[in-house]
């Protein structure tokens, strides 16, 4: 069928056909449900349709939906710290790592807690202020920031 599509197709279109033939003949193997391919599968195993669709809600939730951009290596270092923490082996392997987590963890957020005591004390009215960087920034003369400097009252860049 895909031979048969590249055949009246303009050149661009053939050589995309031609890749995914390749792919698919390449791949032939791993193309076939596991089922049909293992002798004695078991009446109740599933199909991998539900495993695919779990991780990619999960992956999805953490990778894309919340404005962030990753690199390949940091989508699979994210990937594998939810792996490990889906399968309750992150508190192990950070374990195993030399740190004691716990006491580390408690002892920044402490020290965090303190130190935002101890400006709130000094600037009650400090918290605030906020501060807006890309409105100053490279796009700061873009429509968008002009928009939304004025909605926050702020004065035009300087």
């Amino acid at each position: 069928m895909i031979n048969e599509r590249a055949q009246g197709a303009k050149p661009e279109k053939k050589k995309e056909l031609g890749k995914l033939s390749g792919y698919l003949i390449a791949n032939r193997e791993g193309l076939v449900d596991y089922r049909d391919r293992i002798q004695d599968t078991d009446e109740d195993a599933r199909g991998l349709g539900s495993v695919e669709g779990n991780i990619d809600k999960k992956v999805a939730d953490r990778l894309s939906k919340r404005g962030m951009r990753w690199s390949k290596e940091g989508a699979d270092a994210i990937g594998k710290v939810l792996e490990l923490r889906a399968n309750e082996l992150l508190t192990d392997r950070i374990g195993s790592r030399g740190r004691d987590v716990t006491s580390t963890v408690a002892r920044e957020a402490l020290s965090a807690a303190d130190l935002a005591r101890t400006r709130l004390r000094e600037d009650p009215e400090a918290w605030l202020e906020a501060h807006m960087p890309a409105l100053y920034g490279p796009d700061g003369s873009k429509p968008w920031a002009r928009v939304l400097r004025s909605i926050s009252g702020l004065s035009e860049a300087v």
